[in-house]
């Protein structure tokens, strides 16, 4: 359903691409809601964090409170500011990610090895051919427009901030690949 809505959101605002979906927002703008949702989103993962930390002794995983916090923090100055909620509805297009985490979980939890690959399998691909690929291309949207000096007057601070959250949310996906890659090839049995 997060990823139905970016992909939407993102429609809707497509004539912006070329300056990485960074525009002020008109008040009543329907992405506001998309953003919103977003941020929800990011809430609701903070608590079931902590749930299974206090219930369960799940340790939180550090690149997603890192990958959450970021999010948390530039969904909230987006909707102070009024700008950029594109953008969010662009990330809120990757959310797929989730999906194949939890059916990996959820083999886990029934011992289904098969699942268990497929899902990290999938998670691969959805990082290397989707989520990989739209960071970069929001991140070279965002700095050629910098570069080129094609901002929005007084939007010079929202784009150096985009970009450096987009440079460590690249990051983290590529310290994902390297660490799904090994599902590709499972490791062989012997005998």
């Amino acid at each position: 359903m997060l990823t139905a809505i970016g992909f939407i959101g993102v429609l809707s605002a497509i004539e912006h691409w070329r300056t990485g979906f960074i525009y002020t927002h008109q008040p009543g703008d329907i992405l506001r809601f998309g953003v919103a949702l977003a941020y929800g989103h990011l809430l609701s993962d903070f608590i079931w964090m902590a749930k299974g930390r206090s219930k369960f002794q799940i340790k939180p995983r550090k690149d997603l409170l890192i990958h959450h916090g970021l999010g948390a923090v530039a969904y909230a100055y987006s909707m102070y500011v009024e700008v950029g909620y594109a953008l969010v509805m662009l990330s809120l297009a990757s959310e797929i990610m989730p999906c194949f985490t939890g059916l990996e979980a959820w083999g886990r939890h029934r011992d289904r090895p098969a699942t268990q690959l497929l899902a990290a399998r999938a998670r691969l691909l959805v990082l290397m051919f989707w989520r990989i690929p739209l960071w970069a291309f929001a991140l070279t949207m965002l700095w050629t427009t910098a570069v080129s000096g094609n901002m929005q007057p007084g939007l010079e601070f929202i784009y150096k901030f985009s970009i450096t959250c987009l440079t460590f949310l690249l990051g983290l996906d590529v310290y994902w690949v390297k660490k799904c890659a090994a599902a590709w090839t499972p490791p062989t049995v012997s005998t």
